[in-house]
């Protein structure tokens, strides 16, 4: 599949704004028709403090080779003591007349610079998704097997969100920021796909929260925490399905969750060729030991837990 990307950008207004176009050809190929994806944006200045921005384009998602022909077993049950071969309970079901995903998106953001230490940033964007894919999972009466299926609900989507982020600088010597976000997704109509469900909004949070401090160097001592919270989401249908050995389909919101992230690192104070020689480095990740589950499969799989790791960077 070939495809042609082209960009031009126009000052206006004596370099108060800033126009962009886009647009994106991909050819036809044997499995796909053609498709354009075009993209404007306009980047307004009214001062030196305050940026407002706006955009909006067209992006398509092509389905991957496992996506429209993948055809092998997706669950099964094997015996190892006793000379029985391994018996599948599901298989993947092959779809070749997947269409692409298409999103189209309005965006909107503004950018306040509050004296030399302070900064506020607001985006809000509004997408229509259309064609998206779904995993459908078919259980119809023994001796059938189970079928698992990628296909494009007929429905459409919107998705409508926005981020507010405040950003502080403490003497070029400490940077520290907080942000949240809020999603919300809604079918556009009442289909349902193949198996009979509505459009499934899954692993998508309403509310997340980030935060975040960087400090240093003081004598060679550099540090960043970072933390993120996730509010309640929840996983497609069939993984309840699965994940109860076939006995309770009803969906029920996964747990909200709290990653906390750290690093510390250490420069030794002597030099080789005028620089810095040897940094010393510690990690630690999910310090909570949190244990979020985002699969697919009705069998656990959660992050890693709390772990720790150690570097030893050497220059010359």
């Amino acid at each position: 599949k070939g495809a042609i990307y082209i960009q031009d950008r126009v000052t206006l207004f004596g370099g108060g704004a800033t126009l962009v176009g886009g647009l994106r050809y991909d050819a036809k190929s044997e499995i796909f028709d053609d498709y354009f994806s075009p993209r404007i944006s306009l980047v307004v200045n009214p001062s030196k403090s305050l940026v407002l921005r706006a955009g909006w384009g067209t992006a398509f998602r092509f389905p991957g080779f496992s996506e429209l022909y993948e055809d092998t077993w997706f669950l099964n049950v094997s015996n190892h003591t006793l000379p029985i071969p391994p018996i599948p309970l599901a298989v993947f079901k092959p779809n070749p007349n997947l269409k692409p995903e298409e999103v189209r998106t309005f965006d909107f953001g503004t950018e306040v610079q509050i004296g030399s230490a302070f900064s506020a940033k607001l985006d809000l964007f509004h997408s229509t998704v259309k064609r998206f894919m779904v995993v459908a999972f078919a259980t119809p009466p023994p001796p059938a097997l189970a079928t698992l299926q990628i296909e494009n609900h007929p429905d459409d989507a919107t998705v409508l969100g926005g981020e507010l982020e405040l950003r502080a600088t403490v003497q070029n010597v400490a940077t520290g920021f907080v942000s949240y976000a809020y999603q919300e997704e809604n079918q556009r109509g009442n289909l349902v796909d193949s198996t009979g469900k509505p459009f499934e909004f899954v692993y998508a949070p309403k509310h997340k929260i980030n935060v975040g401090a960087y400090f240093g160097p003081f004598a060679g001592v550099r540090g960043t925490v970072e933390l993120q919270y996730r509010s309640e989401y929840v996983a497609p249908q069939f993984w309840y399905l699965v994940q109860s050995n076939f006995t309770d389909p009803s969906i029920r919101p996964l747990p909200a969750y709290t990653l906390l992230n750290g690093r510390l690192s250490y420069e030794l104070p002597f030099e080789i060729r005028g620089k810095k020689a040897v940094k010393l480095s510690v990690y630690g990740n999910n310090l909570l030991d949190e244990r979020p589950q985002e699969t697919l499969l009705g069998v656990p799989g959660q992050l890693p837990g709390r772990e720790f790791l150690g570097r030893i960077e050497v220059s010359f």
